[in-house]
């Protein structure tokens, strides 16, 4: 997202862009960021018809290797991924709020740019990346 981001700003010829072109990248890495935190913890929370897959699939197809690399050398894992990281203390509660901070530099790259409709629909869109569910 945030190579896609910073293209679409140069190449839409956003003049806020010729001063510097970190903040399109901050705002993509980040709004990414997020986007993934919330989509790992929907895989486990949420039922297939309301994720459009089958729930687990990116655990199945190795899309969260890190968490099966984990589970591997620490098997008390396996009890939290079969219960989905539901109980309290698990990590959905915590990739949450990871996603909202990441939200939050967001917002903060955001302040960049004048007031217009451009900004309050980057906004929107970051607002409804952490509001998922």
């Amino acid at each position: 997202m945030a190579k896609g981001a910073r293209a679409a700003v140069v190449l839409g010829g956003c003049r806020e862009a010729r001063r510097g072109r970190k903040w399109p990248y901050a705002y993509g890495r980040n709004l990414g960021i997020a986007f993934q935190l919330i989509d790992d913890t929907l895989d486990f929370s949420s039922s297939t018809a309301q994720l459009g897959k089958p729930s687990f699939a990116d655990l199945r197809l190795g899309a969260t290797g890190p968490a099966l690399y984990a589970a591997e050398e620490f098997p008390e894992l396996e009890d939290m991924i079969e219960r989905r990281f539901g109980k309290d203390g698990d990590v959905q509660r915590r990739a949450r709020e990871l996603a909202r901070v990441h939200a939050e530099k967001v917002r903060e790259v955001l302040t960049l740019l004048p007031r217009s409709e451009a900004r309050d629909a980057l906004e929107a869109l970051t607002e409804g990346v952490v509001k998922r569910r």
